[in-house]
Parts: structure tokens; C-alpha cells; sequence
């Protein structure tokens, strides 16, 4: 179990990370921020979409455990299941938070910055901390 947990606790330190890596990158002008300020009708349709895409990925991924396949998974192969399923998790916030943060830089449009704290703040909520793995895996084997 403590491999899986370091596995996943890497993963979810990885995010922020590659944030701070964009961030870093933009603020030293080492990339020119705002490249694509212009562009109203893409940053309008990425805007849209990230919107959709960070509303949708929230409550999908703090509710994965609770569907039945997760379940039925964890029930038989803890911490394969533990593993694959904490790193989807895990991507369902990650993913569209760096790209958020990478679309801010672009755009400089502060509607994709608070998207970006938005998932990144849900990140908290599924920090792979050692008793929240005992838990996940043992909620779906009734010993709790």
C-alpha cells in the first residue's frame, strides 16, 4: 500500500508543479504572456469548453469511489485498483488545471486563472494521504 500511496502522492505533487512551471515560465517572459490576447472567438470557445470541462470534471472525480465499478474493482484488487483509479482521479483534476493555468498565460483572461485555483483547490479534496487510501479500500470491502 505505501508504494501505491507514493505513487499516487506523486502524481498529485506533479500537478501543482507543472502549474508552477508554466507560471514560472510566463512570468519571466521566457514565453511571452498574453501571445493570443486578440483572439476573442478561440478564447471564447476554449473558454466554454474549460468551463464544461472543469464543471464536469469536479463532481466525476470526487464521486468516483462511490460508483460500482471503482467499487467492484477495489473489492477484488486493492491497490491495483487503488492505483489506477486514484491516478484518474487525479488527472480528471490535473489535466484541466494545467491547462487552465496555460490558457491564462495565453489569453491573460482571469476567468481561466479562477478556473485554475477552482480545480486546484479540489485537489485538496483528493490528497492521497495515507489513512485516505486505508479508507478507500476498506469502504469497499465493508470493514468499516
Amino acid at each position: 500500500m505505501k508504494k501505491t500511496r507514493k505513487r499516487l502522492a506523486s502524481v498529485f505533487w506533479a500537478i501543482p508543479a507543472a502549474g508552477l512551471a508554466i507560471a514560472l515560465l510566463f512570468e519571466s517572459e521566457m514565453i511571452v504572456p498574453g501571445g493570443m490576447a486578440g483572439a476573442a472567438d478561440i478564447e471564447f470557445i476554449l473558454l466554454s469548453a474549460m468551463v464544461l470541462a472543469t464543471l464536469g470534471a469536479i463532481p466525476a472525480a470526487l464521486r468516483l469511489f462511490t460508483t460500482r465499478k471503482v467499487k467492484a474493482e477495489l473489492t477484488g484488487q486493492k491497490e491495483t485498483a487503488l492505483e489506477k483509479w486514484g491516478i484518474a482521479r487525479l488527472c480528471m483534476l490535473g489535466i484541466p488545471f494545467v491547462a487552465n493555468t496555460l490558457m491564462y498565460y495565453v489569453f491573460m483572461k482571469p476567468a481561466f486563472g479562477y478556473l485554475a485555483i477552482i480545480l486546484l483547490i479540489c485537489l485538496i479534496f483528493v490528497y492521497p494521504a495515507e489513512d485516505r487510501c486505508d479508507s478507500e479500500v476498506r469502504k469497499q470491502n465493508g470493514d468499516e
